[in-house]
């Protein structure tokens, strides 16, 4: 049986595609083997609450990704008291310019979101090991930001769920 070049040319080219699908179809698995789960968000329709929890170790991109997940679902729950629990998490490569930083890029999200940047009540509830939380508080207040930190859950839900804003 003879092949013509065309053919021959053609059976590569088919060899060659199904070598690159083989190889993307691998690189999606890796990915999805490494790709692992920061965060989770609920509602709370009993208190009227966005409840996001934060898991594991964080970086600053994975928490403005928790953080633009939650205002989006806040948006469309139609819900402004937001719950952050990160006293799980482990927030060590967040540096305090990342925290100094966080506040504005929270207000472009909220822009591009056609928010007003003091829209959400936001409680954090964090551990006493997390020390830069405090300075984080300090700079969203600063910004205009109703913002707590808590060490309690509970006493956070009730915070929010009081009309104060201080």
């Amino acid at each position: 049986m003879t092949i013509t070049p065309q053919e021959l040319v053609s059976k590569r080219k088919s060899a060659k595609n199904k070598r690159a699908l083989l190889k993307m179809s691998l690189m999606r698995q890796i990915y999805k083997k490494e790709t692992k789960v920061t965060h989770t968000i609920e509602f709370d329709p009993k208190d009227n609450l966005i409840i996001y929890y934060a898991h594991g170790k964080m970086n600053i991109h994975e928490l403005i990704d928790m953080v633009k997940d939650a205002i989006t679902f806040a948006q469309k729950m139609d819900c402004s008291n937001l719950l952050a629990v990160l006293n799980e998490a482990d927030l060590n490569e967040i540096t305090i310019l990342d925290y100094y930083t966080l506040p504005r890029a929270i207000a472009k999200i909220m822009n591009d979101h056609g928010l007003p940047e003091n829209h959400f009540k936001r409680a954090l509830v964090g551990s006493q090991e997390q020390e830069l939380l405090h300075f984080y508080e300090t700079v969203t207040l600063n910004c205009g930001f109703h913002t707590k930190l808590f060490y309690d859950f509970e006493q956070a839900k009730t915070w929010l769920r009081s009309d104060k804003v201080e």
